[in-house]
């Protein structure tokens, strides 16, 4: 058999489960807002609310390692995806702003803990001819679940608290589709510090804002489209495809960028990334004035989320330019906190503007995060002079900010 299609198979259930538990994640971030909206909660308690999740996932990137190291990947995945079904089936029945936000902060660590689970064992099982497809393979499984989870919403009202239970369904799958796996459980490496924010901005520091902007977007993204959507009257088809174009973007953007990111200066292939999410996100505050066709305002949203998803990626590579392989590990670990200090102001500064000035502010919000780097990209480019490495792997394509997958694109500084 082809060694390469041999490792597809052997490593089938954790792409069915990271499938199932994806197509979760959307469906919890898509409703949560809805339902809290629905209880006349205003848009800058929503956020804060939401951000929590972020605050979940910088605790699991400090200390979600230490189950694994203590019970084992499958015991691990196992007591976080039960402890998601517990968060998925209390939030049917509390509507509480302040529970909501400690659930979240939950199930960021849950999450978080699982994808760090899985991608750590993929990383052990895959090999240096393989580990780019296997990953590669992987991420697509995440954009197709994340672009399916919208969808069910056609299944039941959007406040309808039965959701949740669907959540918990597809976690429970997640866990029977790792549990029944056969693959040897890999060896847990060494606990690894993170490199302090002063020797990684040394470093990096277009990289370096890029993760933080990276988690701005992201962050108020996930939290609010949902209820942007909602206000706009999106419906049906047209409203699952927006829901799901943050995600669903990436699979447009990700391998043109990364070719042109082989070839060429990251911080100018990350200011063009900038560039087409500021266009395509003023376009849809164009749209809430003009009449605009619905295949076109789908593009436009699936660019839009492209733009910002393939950020973080992009910002990695660029900081695996100025390291060296030993700090591969400590310098990832950095950046997701960087991203998660992102994701958790992004909620709380765009609920506050949304509040405040309309639900079309989101994507002020966004053009001007999109602007700001844009200019500190070019100001790094033009007026600061920088060592151009080469690279001594290709760009990896990654559309899961939890991922600890972005490791093996190190570089050898001599």
């Amino acid at each position: 058999m082809n060694p390469a299609s041999n490792i597809y198979l052997r490593v089938k259930s954790m792409f069915l489960a990271i499938f199932v538990v994806a197509i979760s994640i959307n469906l919890f971030n898509t409703i949560i807002p809805i339902q809290l909206q629905s209880q006349s909660y205003t848009s800058d308690q929503i956020g804060l609310a939401m951000s929590l999740y972020a605050l979940g996932s910088i605790g699991a990137g400090l200390f979600g390692s230490f189950l694994v190291r203590k019970v084992g990947h499958i015991r691990s995945f196992s007591a976080m995806a039960a402890t998601l079904c517990i968060v998925a089936v209390s939030h049917s029945y509390i509507t509480d702003i302040y529970a909501t936000g400690l659930l979240r902060l939950v199930a960021g660590f849950c999450l978080t803990s699982n994808f760090i689970t899985i991608e750590s064992w993929l990383n052990t099982i895959s090999n240096k001819s393989n580990r780019g497809q296997v990953f590669g393979v992987y991420q697509i499984f995440i954009a197709i679940g994340f672009g399916c989870g919208p969808f069910l919403l056609a299944l039941s009202a959007p406040e309808d608290p039965r959701l949740f239970g669907l959540v918990a369904v597809f976690l429970s799958l997640a866990l029977i589709f790792m549990s029944i796996t056969s693959l040897p459980t890999p060896v847990v490496p060494k606990k690894s510090r993170p490199i302090s924010l002063q020797l990684i901005w040394h470093y990096s520091p277009s990289a370096t804002f890029g993760c933080i902007c990276a988690g701005l977007i992201a962050g108020a993204s996930n939290t609010f489209i949902s209820i942007y959507a909602l206000d706009r009257g999106f419906e049906g088809i047209l409203l699952s495809l927006v829901l799901g174009s943050f995600m669903l973007g990436g699979l447009l953007t990700q391998y043109p960028v990364g070719f042109l990111a082989d070839r060429f200066d990251k911080r100018l292939v990350a200011a063009g990334l900038m560039i087409l999410g500021m266009v395509t996100n003023f376009i849809i505050v164009l749209e809430s004035y003009l009449s605009i066709p619905s295949s076109v305002i789908v593009i436009v949203f699936l660019l839009s989320g492209g733009s910002g998803i393939a950020l973080f990626p992009l910002a990695v590579n660029q900081m695996f330019d100025h390291i060296n392989e030993r700090q591969a590990m400590s310098a990832t670990s950095t950046m997701q906190i960087l991203l998660g200090v992102g994701a958790i102001l992004g909620p709380i500064v765009a609920g506050f503007l949304m509040s405040q000035l309309g639900v079309i502010w989101l994507y002020w919000y966004l053009i001007i995060v999109h602007s700001l780097l844009i200019v500190f990209l070019v100001v790094r480019k033009l007026f600061v002079r920088t060592e151009r490495l080469e690279p001594a792997a290709n760009y990896q394509v990654t559309m899961q900010s939890t991922a600890v997958s972005s490791q093996m694109n190190s570089v050898d500084v001599e």
